[in-house]
């Protein structure tokens, strides 16, 4: 419910199985790209127009994994995860697919990484993927003792100046 409170994402729907092979076989079928970097979808939307126009599908499925690899479920990689892209084949029906839940749990597979990676003994560096958003939305809410204040944050360093200010 927080996720879908926060991000304003709908709420239920059908559980995302991560099925990375139906997702990657299509996006290479659909977009002739065996894995494209997530550049290629952003140069895409930006592109179409005239001969490059993209159907209207495409245009969903484009912003869907530039939204999800850059904002809702980012990771390290350069390319977007075929974890989520079995949900973008029917576009049509994305939005039947439970998706607060499918970034909550990316969210908490990236914080235990991260403590996992923590502990260990190994100098190198240490990167948290997830909703930073999300993350920092909840943690402002904790430290503020309410959730009205923090989601009025788009702008991350506004919101850090706030903590600044309200925690003096």
């Amino acid at each position: 419910n927080t996720t879908n409170f926060i991000l304003g994402i709908p709420n239920g729907g059908l559980e995302i199985k991560n099925d990375n092979d139906a997702g990657k076989h299509f996006f290479h079928q659909h977009f002739g790209s065996t894995k494209p970097l997530i550049s290629f979808f952003g140069t895409k939307l930006l592109s179409d127009k005239g001969v490059n126009k993209l159907s209207e599908d495409d245009v969903l499925r484009c912003f869907m994994v530039v939204a999800l690899s850059t904002f809702l479920c980012p990771n390290l990689d350069t390319h977007p995860s075929p974890k989520y892209l079995e949900p973008l084949i029917d576009v049509k029906s994305s939005s039947k697919w439970n998706w607060p839940k499918f970034v909550y749990e990316w969210l908490m597979t990236y914080i235990a990484k991260f403590q996992k990676e923590s502990k260990s003994k190994e100098q190198t560096s240490k990167t948290l993927g997830g909703c930073g958003h999300l993350l920092a939305v909840c943690i402002s809410s904790l430290l503020l003792k309410s959730f009205f204040i923090p989601i009025i944050f788009l702008n991350i360093d506004l919101f850090f100046f706030f903590c600044v200010v309200s925690l003096d």
